[in-house]
């Protein structure tokens, strides 16, 4: 394939493609070209799902894997509508994750870490199993990511020096993610050497160390929670998590443009992602490289933080409701039921979400019918 141009297919409709030409040499095996996906030229005038320029964060590199999923729907004749659940092998996090990610806001320094490619990763299966993802130094069921504190730093401390070397290698036999040491503690000499070049990272935060376990607990909890995309366009209507869906070219952008001008305001087009957080409650948020974004076909992408202020942009909500648009003759929407109208319920990641169908035709008021 080298040299050639491969017409890849992008996030809007089988009909739009984008011509790339690629150098393969740069493509480690086959594997990567199944997670190469091209998104439409944003505001900042480049594509971050090029495999040249590359995804610049975890983030980024799910969002292009979201897009991927989606055109194999479409090229498999799928309903985009259906749900594309991230599996649980796809999403690991290495110890190199969670310091980028968390470096500002714990004030972590990188002591040594994993050089190659045997690195421990957290999965979604380690917040189901023992030992726990995150917790105090535990030598007996070890925590994934293990946190010394001032208790456990005077433990070791206290041990002779043969006590002190069976311990530090007890410490690192279940090669846990990341050891790290909370209140500026100075790591010990047996510690750091047997970290260094190891499978595990060696970490330290100036912070607390109960404030480590709580926010690291919870971070690897969110980023570890089910996932799965879903196509349409996810806004804020009257402070309540709203997905509208629909069939391509059923009017969904155009509808969410119109509520846009009534002051509501945007989650996500096209390929929201929802986690569980809870065991009711749904998240959806935007992946980084297409907020702020619309596609409204004819007048193609708009920048809605630039057309409508900052004001317009919502950066999560809760899924509570769906609006799933439908086209429907004039026979069709006569033989609906007038009392009751089209309500049902929507399973997502095992929660029951209400979706009420709304039929598409000429002559009627989307935004109006929504909103009500």
């Amino acid at each position: 394939l080298g040299g050639q141009q491969l017409r890849l297919l992008t996030n809007r409709s089988s009909s739009t493609a984008a011509t790339l030409k690629l150098d393969m040499t740069s493509l480690s095996d086959r594997d990567d070209l199944k997670r190469i996906a091209i998104y439409p030229a944003c505001s900042r005038g480049m594509c971050l799902g090029c495999p040249m320029t590359g995804p610049r964060s975890r983030q980024d590199r799910l969002g292009v894997e979201r897009s991927r999923d989606i055109d194999l729907a479409d090229e498999k004749g799928h309903d985009r509508t259906a749900l594309v659940e991230r599996i649980a092998s796809e999403r690991p996090v290495t110890a190199r994750d969670l310091f980028d990610e968390l470096q500002d806001r714990l004030q972590l320094e990188w002591i040594c870490g994993p050089r190659g490619d045997d690195t421990p990763a957290l999965s979604p299966l380690d917040l189901t199993e023992r030992p726990a993802a995150a917790g105090f130094l535990n030598l007996i069921h070890p925590n994934r990511v293990q946190v010394v504190g001032g208790e456990e730093s005077a433990y070791l401390a206290g041990l002779d020096a043969d006590t002190l070397a069976a311990t530090v290698e007890q410490m690192f036999a279940q090669r846990p993610l990341a050891i790290l040491f909370g209140d500026a503690l100075d790591v010990p000499g047996p510690v750091r050497d047997r970290a260094d070049g190891g499978p595990t990272a060696l970490i330290r935060s100036r912070l607390r160390s109960h404030e480590l376990v709580s926010y690291l607990d919870y971070h690897i909890a969110r980023s570890l929670a089910r996932r799965v995309t879903l196509h349409g366009v996810f806004m804020e209507m009257f402070t309540i998590g709203v997905l509208i869906t629909g069939d391509p070219a059923s009017g969904k952008s155009e509808l969410a443009l119109e509520l846009l001008t009534r002051g509501h305001r945007l989650v996500a087009d096209d390929a929201p992602e929802f986690s569980q957080i809870s065991p009711e409650i749904i998240e959806g948020s935007c992946p980084e490289i297409l907020q702020d974004c619309l596609e409204v076909r004819g007048l193609g992408i708009l920048n809605i933080r630039a057309m409508f202020g900052d004001s317009a942009i919502k950066r999560s909500k809760y899924l509570r409701l769906i609006v799933h648009l439908k086209r429907m003759s004039a026979e069709q929407i006569s033989g609906m039921d007038r009392l009751s109208g089209a309500h049902a319920d929507r399973d997502v990641l095992s929660v029951s979400i209400p979706q009420v169908t709304v039929p598409v035709a000429p002559g009627r008021n989307l935004a109006v019918l929504v909103e009500s």
